[in-house]
């Protein structure tokens, strides 16, 4: 089976900023830091994750560290669905938005958001953030409450504060003015409030109003801290609930702003200005995003101490280095493995990672960090990315579409291996501008050391079999390279990747051994170990680090590297003979039988073809049914390793419309399912299954193999009510590569008579009817061709006591060995 838990071997730390850090206090605990992942994400972006451990806390961080200088890099906040009652997956809105020329990078979730409720029009609020929202120049949302926010200039300068709007509509016509109180929000008793296609396709209001429909005159565009000329298109008075079109608006009013709006005419034209200021400070702001509504968790350096969440979450946060040319996106997992954090947790997180300024924005479950072409990175508590409000992402300006890669880089740039440790670095491809074209550059790559370091292998990847670490330079078409540090270390916390094996004298076992590297899988060679094999009778394990079987039995074989010790389980099942007869449904103790109740459905010999050696019958009297089926239900175990089954049937007068086999491996939890459509009626028939097409028959953990289920289908239509019908089975047999097929079946001796058959005394009684006294022997065997009890029955002439004491229910062969000749008889024990 395999290992629930495989240690890691530590990368050298280095935190979001290029300094080393080994340990990091949060709140009350110091942790020590494992840096998992560290790679550039897309232009002027670094993607890091962390794993902090103090005990048994651990957190789990992800970051993105944004070069706002880089020319092609801007931050953009996206409405989910496009409007502020929406909800969209973040990843899946970068991948929306994404064109050759606008490149999402990646980022995070955004602001908290209503979960329910509705306004007073009785329309869904779900989706609507809590706090102010701007998306790329048009602003989406204005509450005017306290809640903190992060907001972007179009210079890319950053600034986090409370969010207030104000504006003004003024008719050119009359040089009347009337403020405009929101944007996108609910519109109450004597205001004037201005809605666009963020809010989505209608205005959502009463009728107790009026309301125009305006569009941008000239070259004007939307903004903030900007007025815009508009020319009335349309005008609807005491109706409510405008459609908006797309990249126009609606001046909507009520009461005094009614007046207001019932003075206009259309093709009158108006300014409207649009005043928002972040902490008091007016910019040309082109996205807002809000976070909770306590002060900022870190500002200017300063941990916020006295408002603090408490409560352990997964969180999200955002914020900007000192000279704000930098900025930090973080995510905390938490409900599972991570404990999650605290405001004040997060916040000496982000500072440690290079943030001076940062909010908190929406966590729990809504809490994700995304990349382009990977998807969420961090383990969302609800087990898959949430849809949320809106969202915030680096994005790449380019002029074009670019797809040739022009640089290379590795996931790690150091490792540490130890001795005949194995490594294949995994590489990315990023073009011109550096947007990640590649993700795993499987072909072109080739690889290069000194000697001293070790040697190449003929699959392309790297052995430590030197003695000294070094720079290992990894290469892509022959052109552009690349380096990784390597470090040989003598000690190592590494695991075998089995705990147990099923082998054969077949079918040898490579130990696999593993070694974790941040998020990679790393092989070991195992030659790099000493081993001890506990029973050498049972199986030796070669110089290579093979196991080779010799003897059924089990027995444990021991690796030592240094202080690390493994051990691994070995059972040896060996086959003489291909097929062997896994079942023969005599014993009707092995199925477990799901019908119709009224059925009355039973596994017994009555209704076996005369003809057959052997075999079982599912009998039933058929009874209305909608979907009529049988299920048979197996808990068995295959013998060694087989490659194949096949089951033989005949269904006689029933028509099986499908018939489901469920089989399971010993690496599964659940069993995989192979169909077969429309058995023939009356006849014999056999079904091979090749386990190869449904499974890794490479992989020794799948072993050993086991028959879940048996399920049959039955066609409405051959059934009579009241009549009894007959599903014969005859047997499951395996079928093992590489040993010698059987072309004989043991013959046996129906003359004999053998009772009580089946036997559940612990024994039986055979009449041997000899012409005169012999000595006689007996072997049991069961269905694998194995002795599983022998004895001398002594001297006999007429009957024999079969000693069955201890032998397991199932079904077996019993030989009989005379003086003069041998029989075998066949009997069931329960």
């Amino acid at each position: 089976m395999k290992k629930k838990c495989i240690f890691t071997l530590s990368l050298l730390l280095v935190s979001l900023v290029g300094f080393a850090i080994e340990q990091l206090t949060l709140g009350s605990y110091t942790y020590t830091v494992d840096t998992l992942e560290n790679y550039k994400a897309g232009p002027g972006t670094q993607y890091t994750s962390l794993r902090l451990k103090s005990g048994a806390n651990r957190i789990d961080a992800f970051f993105l560290k944004v070069d706002l200088t880089n020319p092609y890099i801007q931050f953009n906040v996206g409405l989910g669905c496009d409007s502020i009652y929406r909800g969209e997956r973040p990843s899946e809105y970068g991948a929306r938005k994404t064109t050759d020329t606008e490149v999402y990078i990646g980022g995070t979730n955004g602001d908290f958001y209503q979960t329910g409720g509705t306004d007073p029009m009785g329309y869904s609020i779900v989706g609507l953030p809590i706090g102010a929202t701007m998306t790329q120049k048009q602003i989406s949302h204005t509450p005017n409450n306290t809640r903190r926010a992060i907001g972007f200039s179009s210079t890319k300068e950053p600034i986090t504060g409370t969010v207030v709007f104000s504006g003004e509509a003024k008719n050119l016509t009359t040089n009347e003015t009337y403020p405009i109180k929101h944007v996108n929000y609910v519109r109450y008793a004597d205001e004037l409030v201005f809605y666009n296609d963020n809010n989505g396709k209608i205005t959502r209001t009463n009728k107790y109003g009026s309301e125009v429909v305006v569009s941008l005159v000239g070259s004007d565009t939307w903004g903030a801290n900007k007025t815009v000329r508009v020319k009335v298109e349309s005008k609807v008075v005491g109706k409510g609930s405008t459609p908006i079109p797309a990249g126009k608006g609606v001046l909507s009013g009520h009461g005094a702003g009614q007046t207001f709006v019932n003075a206009l005419n259309i093709g009158d034209e108006l300014e409207l200005t649009f005043n928002l200021t972040i902490n008091g400070v007016a910019l040309d702001y082109t996205d807002i995003i809000s976070g909770d509504g306590r002060p900022e968790m870190l500002k200017d350096g300063v941990v916020e101490t006295d408002q603090v969440w408490n409560e352990l979450h997964p969180r999200t946060g955002i914020g900007y280095s000192q000279d704000k040319k930098t900025i930090y996106q973080c995510v905390v997992d938490g409900r599972g493995a991570s404990r999650g954090a605290t405001t004040l947790e997060l916040a000496q997180l982000m500072k440690a990672s290079g943030a001076y300024t940062a909010v908190n924005l929406d966590g729990g479950g809504s809490s994700c960090l995304w990349l382009k072409d990977m998807g969420p990175q961090n383990r969302t508590s609800d087990g898959t990315e949430r849809s949320v409000s809106n969202n915030i992402s680096a994005v790449a300006i380019v002029p074009g579409a670019d797809t040739t890669i022009t640089s290379i880089l590795t996931y790690n740039t150091t490792i540490k291996l130890p001795r005949y440790g194995v490594y294949m670095p995994k590489v990315l491809g990023y073009n011109q501008y550096g947007i990640l074209m590649n993700k795993d550059i499987q072909k072109g790559i080739t690889l290069s050391c000194t000697p001293e370091m070790g040697h190449i292998e003929t699959d392309g990847r790297f052995v430590a079999s030197g003695t000294e670490g070094g720079i290992l330079t990894v290469t892509y078409n022959g052109t552009i390279s690349t380096t990784v540090n390597i470090v040989l270390v003598t000690e190592a916390e590494i695991a075998l990747r089995l705990d147990s094996v099923l082998i054969s004298n077949k079918r040898p076992y490579p130990i696999e051994i593993r070694s974790i590297i941040g998020k990679d899988t790393l092989t070991v060679l195992p030659k790099s170990l000493t081993w001890q094999t506990h029973d050498s009778n049972v199986c030796t394990i070669d110089e290579e680090g093979t196991i080779i079987g010799h003897n059924n039995g089990k027995t444990s074989i021991v690796g030592n590297l240094g202080s690390f010790k493994d051990t691994l389980i070995v059972t040896v099942e060996n086959t003489e003979y291909s097929p062997l007869l896994h079942d023969d449904f005599e014993n009707a103790d092995n199925w477990e039988i799901t019908a119709q109740s009224n059925w009355n459905t039973v596994l017994s010999l009555d209704n076996v073809p005369a003809s057959w050696p052997h075999g079982g019958a599912l009998n039933y009297t058929y009874q209305t049914s909608r979907v009529p089926s049988i299920k048979l239900t197996h808990n068995k175990l295959f013998y060694g390793l087989p490659d194949s089954m096949k089951i033989y049937l005949n269904s006689g007068d029933i028509a099986i419309s499908k018939m489901y086999v469920g089989l399971k491996a010993n690496c599964d939890t659940k069993a995989t399912q192979v169909d077969f459509l429309n058995i023939p009626s009356n006849s014999d028939q056999e079904y091979l299954i090749d386990f190869s097409d449904i499974f890794n028959t490479n992989d020794f953990a799948i072993y050993p193999l086991s028959l879940d289920y048996i399920t049959f289908y039955i066609k409405v239509s051959s059934q009579t009510v009241g009549v009894p019908y007959a599903l014969a089975m005859r047997d499951v047999k395996l079928y093992y590569a590489g040993v010698p097929v059987s072309l004989k079946t043991p013959r046996l001796n129906t003359a004999l008579v053998v009772y009580p058959n089946p036997v559940t005394g612990g024994e039986a009684i055979v009449k041997l009817n000899l012409q005169q006294a012999e000595k006689v022997r007996m072997e049991v065997i069961n269905l694998q061709g194995q002795i599983v009890k022998h004895a001398n029955l002594g001297t006999v002439s007429a009957e024999a006591i079969l000693p069955l004491q201890g032998i397991p229910s199932g079904s077996y062969f019993v030989r009989l060995i005379q003086e003069s000749k041998t029989d075998i008889v066949k009997l069931l024990v329960k």
